[in-house]
């Protein structure tokens, strides 16, 4: 009968080693487990931190195109402005030579007007004294009076400015 009380020990013994040697086995693989979850971490936080370092990079040239598009664009603000500028002295100088070219054809009407006015008030008179073939005073006066006229009339006409290289 010892030996039947002595047996259950041994079994709850062997049991209890059982139980034991799962758990260490469990805790074994639960050990490895760890390990592994832990490689995969690395492996994520490692994965990620690429991430980030593609990102920053991509960031690094989004700002270098930004800051060389602002320039570009500065660049071309800066040609629009100059082009800008020579078109507004072109159109200056346009308007000047259209004021002057104005001033001058009205002195030319003028000087055209005067003229019909001598014609249309000349008296028999002066149509003698301009035939008299004695001296021939007449037509000393009328070529000098017509040659008068003609300075007059040089002096009014247009002449443009020499053209300006473009640059």
């Amino acid at each position: 009968m010892a030996d039947r009380t002595m047996q259950p020990i041994p079994r709850r013994l062997l049991a209890a080693c059982a139980m034991l040697a799962l758990a260490t086995g469990a805790a074994a693989q639960s050990d490895r487990n760890a390990e592994r979850a832990a490689r995969r971490m690395q492996l994520q936080v490692q994965n990620l931190q690429q991430q980030v370092d593609a990102a920053q990079a991509e960031k690094a040239k989004a700002e270098a195109d930004k800051t060389a598009a602002e320039k570009q664009l500065a660049e071309h603000a800066k040609a629009r402005d100059e082009q800008q500028a020579q078109a507004q002295r072109r159109h200056d100088e346009q308007v000047a030579q259209i004021a002057d070219c104005s001033n001058k054809n009205e002195r030319l009407v003028k000087l055209s007007a005067e003229l019909l006015e001598r014609w249309r008030t000349k008296s028999v008179s002066d149509v003698m004294r301009q035939h008299e073939p004695l001296l021939g005073l007449g037509d000393v006066e009328m070529f000098n009076l017509v040659q008068e006229y003609r300075d007059k009339a040089d002096a009014e006409r247009y002449t443009p400015p020499p053209p300006t290289t473009k640059r």
